[in-house]
């Protein structure tokens, strides 16, 4: 199982792309890659929507009750 999790905007000239981080930045999509088992987008006439999935696991149950 996985959580799918999409975030559109009214940009759709502007594509995501993994670019080198700098010092104002560029570390959003490094991270969603990092933790997302898959990522994209899907651009739709003047808007695009990128989304993610992440895997889900079960929670280890603490010993602490």
């Amino acid at each position: 199982p996985w959580l799918r999790i999409e975030v559109s905007d009214g940009n759709a000239r502007d594509l995501p792309q993994l670019c080198t981080p700098h010092d104002s930045g560029a570390r959003g999509l490094h991270i969603v890659d990092a933790i997302a088992s898959a990522w994209g987008f899907t651009p739709v006439g003047d808007r695009k929507t990128v989304w993610c999935e992440l895997p889900l696991v079960p929670a280890e149950r603490s010993s602490l009750r």
